[in-house]
């Protein structure tokens, strides 16, 4: 992986919007993000589920996820730190959650919110923040079909002319298994 290739695999942004407004994200996120609101709140509607966030609330929302974001105030601002790779115990997935920081985690997002440029040193200031976060963190119940079905889109995302042959190939299994 070049430079260019690995800057591009992260997102550090903030944002801020004078009013209420909703996000549509039911197409599934295309990275990993830790939130962290600075101002108003929020409220993330994943299908049945609702996760409320309000100001200085650190939160996380896995690859892929599905959803729509409700945020409110007169004035809402929050930063977003989008990653790819999120290295964990395998097998293991997260689900959108409040993320408990412990001193280092803390100090961590500090630094990183003084720099929101990518580079070397946010890059790992993001992971020993995410490292620090982990252990607290409640893992989800994993949905193979779920993974097969966001492996296929990252496929054909990469991918623009394919056989189903070679998608169910790339997925590990058979044919009649990718069409069920």
């Amino acid at each position: 992986m070049d430079n260019i290739q690995f800057s591009k695999s992260f997102g550090f942004n903030s944002y801020s919007f004078k009013q209420s407004r909703h996000t549509d994200n039911s197409g599934g996120t295309r990275a990993h993000h830790i939130g962290v609101i600075k101002k108003g709140s929020a409220v993330f509607a994943v299908g049945d589920s609702r996760y409320e966030f309000k100001e200085g609330d650190v939160f996380y929302t896995p690859l892929g996820c599905r959803y729509h974001s409700y945020w409110y105030g007169e004035h809402i601002e929050y930063d977003s730190y989008a990653f790819q790779s999120f290295i964990c115990e395998e097998g293991t997935e997260y689900g959108v959650q409040k993320l408990t920081l412990n001193e280092a985690a803390r100090r961590a997002l500090d630094e990183l919110d003084k720099n929101k440029e990518v580079s070397s040193k946010s890059v790992g200031l993001l992971y020993i923040l995410l490292g620090e976060a982990l252990p607290f963190m409640q893992p989800t119940v994993r949905d193979s079909r779920r993974e097969a079905f966001f492996m296929a889109q990252s496929f054909i995302r990469e991918n623009i002319i394919f056989s189903a042959q070679s998608l169910a190939r790339h997925l590990r299994i058979s044919e009649s298994g990718m069409y069920a």
